[in-house]
């Protein structure tokens, strides 16, 4: 047992006990940091990320060897300044990638994202993707510190642009072919609409129908793919202005009458908002597109002797347009693929004609108009 002869002794042994358990702590605590940090530097270095450290008063940027590497140079053989990254942007990039810095450093975005190319030693242009945060800011909360990481984007920019050029040129032949399809089908088309005039022969008759139906059928399908081609590349062109809803379903009806009537279907309009002039801002040709597609298929898939209720409602923003035939519906299988492009039901598919790229297009459009919301139920 240790005897102590006053009590600042014992006081001291305490001290000189606190003492040594706090650096022991500190210790380990910077263990841990530094073990964190090399951790951190490996993690990095496998990603092959550059990292650049930006003090904002002097313009001394500190690059990592990843920074350089990536650009051709060893670590000595570029200047820590932020002139060294600005003098390597690309001409054509370097204008907007500085509105996007400076708009960051201004506190107008959360982070800075920019992907442009930058010069390599041997006078090539890498992409990389850039992006950073202000991390320091003086008493006055001006910015004086910013860090952040280059990724090389190289192979995935140049993926890119093959890709929009394969799809240029394809959208190129696709008019170009279609162009000449509709040369030749008009050539058919209105030289039998002449003869349908003045034939009365019904089995002739039979054989000219045949023939214009078939041409209308193929016209309809060039139509259809060039339409959803033009929508697998975004590139729906929308011109919008106020219309009444009523005078498109109205348009769309006496369009599709001769169809409907073939089949003796009788069609008929509900309007419960008690109002007829139905005013919407909308892309008038894109809805009455979709509105073409839904009926003509109720039309299609009917019975002879069969109805098609469109039924008008109104809540306190929006129109609802509920559609209803009694033709031959779908198996619930289908309904899960409806929308998607060339999907048409087997069990109808021999009896009815069509390319099932109708309802995928419609819902496209829907995409696009964003204010329609397209649904369906047996």
């Amino acid at each position: 047992m240790n005897n102590y002869s006053t009590i600042s002794e014992v006081n001291n042994i305490i001290c000189n006990n606190n003492n040594k358990n706090i650096s022991e702590k500190d210790i380990s605590e910077k263990d841990i940091i530094e073990s964190n940090l090399k951790r951190l530097e490996t993690v990095l270095h496998s990603a092959r990320l550059g990292i650049w450290d930006w003090y904002l008063q002097s313009n001394s940027v500190l690059f990592n060897q990843d920074w350089k590497s990536m650009i051709g140079y060893q670590m000595n053989e570029l200047p820590d300044e932020l002139s060294t990254w600005e003098n390597i942007i690309h001409p054509d990039d370097k204008e907007e990638t500085m509105i996007i810095l400076e708009k960051h450093v201004k506190g107008e975005t959360d982070y800075y994202t920019s992907e442009h190319r930058i010069r390599h030693k041997n006078g090539h242009y890498i992409w990389v993707l850039d992006t950073g945060k202000v991390v320091e800011y003086d008493k006055k909360n001006n910015p004086t510190r910013a860090t952040g990481i280059h990724q090389d984007i190289t192979k995935r920019k140049t993926l890119e642009i093959e890709l929009i050029e394969a799809n240029q040129s394809k959208d190129m032949f696709m008019a170009s072919i279609s162009h000449e399809f509709k040369n030749i089908l008009n050539s058919i088309i209105l030289p039998v609409q002449l003869l349908k005039m003045s034939i009365s022969n019904p089995d002739e008759l039979d054989d000219l129908n045949t023939i214009h139906n078939s041409a209308n059928l193929l016209s309809s399908m060039i139509n259809d793919i060039l339409d959803f081609t033009k929508h697998q590349n975004n590139k729906m062109d929308l011109h919008l202005e106020n219309v009444n809803l009523m005078d498109i379903i109205r348009d769309v009806l006496q369009l599709l009458r001769p169809e409907a009537q073939n089949k003796n279907i009788n069609m008929k309009i509900e309007n419960n908002t008690n109002d007829d002039f139905l005013e919407i801002i909308i892309d008038s040709s894109r809805i009455k597109q979709v509105f073409i597609n839904l009926i003509s298929n109720a039309i299609k898939y009917n019975k002879k002797n069969g109805f098609i209720h469109i039924k008008i409602t109104k809540d306190l923003f929006n129109y609802k347009i509920l559609i209803m035939d009694n033709g031959v519906g779908m198996s619930e299988d289908f309904q899960k693929k409806l929308f998607k492009p060339f999907e048409r039901d087997p069990i109808h598919s021999k009896l009815f004609k069509g390319n099932g790229l109708g309802l995928s297009i419609a819902k496209k459009i829907i995409t696009y108009l964003t204010v329609v919301k397209l649904n369906f139920r047996k």
